[in-house]
């Protein structure tokens, strides 16, 4: 592993997008499929903005929620920013939910 520091959030968040990006072309082109957790709460939606332009294989991404408060639904500590929510903002990218329930069931 590698730890790069930066200089500040739109640093980060630009070379976040940047390295997701080249992972997940090299990923399709290696094994058809990128996978990508993304986490809930507010705070990576800077480098979503930033990754919703780069150039990636859309089609061949598929996003999983982690987040320890993931909830069954009608739970009131369910969570509600999906990753279809996260890249809601942007018309560049079409992104399809597939809810799941805390127990992993539809």
């Amino acid at each position: 592993m590698r730890i790069q520091v930066q200089s500040d959030a739109d640093a980060a968040a630009t070379a976040g997008a940047k390295f997701i990006a080249d992972q997940a072309r090299e990923a399709v082109a290696a094994r058809g499929r990128f996978v990508m957790a993304v986490s809930g709460g507010h705070v990576p939606w800077q480098m979503f903005r930033i990754l919703a332009n780069e150039t990636m294989p859309w089609k061949d991404v598929h996003l999983v929620q982690v987040d320890e408060r993931v909830a069954p639904a009608g739970d009131q500590d369910r969570k509600s920013d999906t990753p279809a929510r996260k890249f809601a903002f942007t018309s560049a990218v079409a992104v399809q939910a597939s809810p799941r329930d805390a127990g992993g069931g539809k």
